[in-house]
C-alpha cells in the first residue's frame, strides 16, 4: 500500500510542468482566437527557464502601428496588470511567483513586435 501511494505522488506533475502542458493544450485547441476586431491571440506559451507565461497576439488595422502602441503603452500596461490581479484562473501561478508577458505582433510587417509588456510578481501583487 505504501508503495502505491509513493508511486501515485511520484507521477504527479509539478506546477511548471502543468503550466507548460496547459499552455500547449490551450494553444492547440483555441488558437487563433479573436479577442477583438483587431487583435487575435495566436498562442500561449510557458518558459520553464524563467517561469513566464507568454501571450502572443497578432494585430491588424489601425492599431497595427508601433507609434500607436507606444502612445498607449502605459494604458495597456495598467489594464493588463489589473487583469492579472483579478484573474482567479491564474491564482496558483501568481502564488508561485510566475511572470507574465504579452507580445503584440504586426500583421502587415510579419514578426515585427509592436508592443511587449512583462510583469513580475512585484508588479501585480
Amino acid at each position: 500500500m505504501l508503495f502505491a501511494v509513493a508511486t501515485l505522488f511520484a507521477c504527479q506533475e509539478s506546477l511548471p510542468q502543468r503550466c507548460a502542458r496547459e499552455a500547449k493544450s490551450y494553444t492547440a485547441k483555441n488558437c487563433p482566437a479573436k479577442i477583438s476586431d483587431n487583435i487575435t491571440l495566436d498562442s500561449l506559451t510557458f518558459s520553464e527557464n524563467d517561469s513566464t507565461i507568454g501571450y502572443y497576439y497578432s494585430v491588424t488595422g489601425l492599431i497595427d502601428s508601433t507609434e500607436l502602441m507606444a502612445a498607449h503603452r502605459e494604458e495597456y500596461y495598467g489594464v493588463l496588470k489589473k487583469d492579472i490581479r483579478n484573474a482567479t484562473s491564474l491564482k496558483s501561478y501568481k502564488e508561485a511567483g510566475f511572470k507574465f508577458s504579452y507580445t503584440y505582433l504586426s500583421t502587415k510587417n510579419k514578426g515585427k513586435v509592436l508592443l511587449s509588456l512583462k510583469y513580475k510578481p512585484e508588479d501585480y501583487e
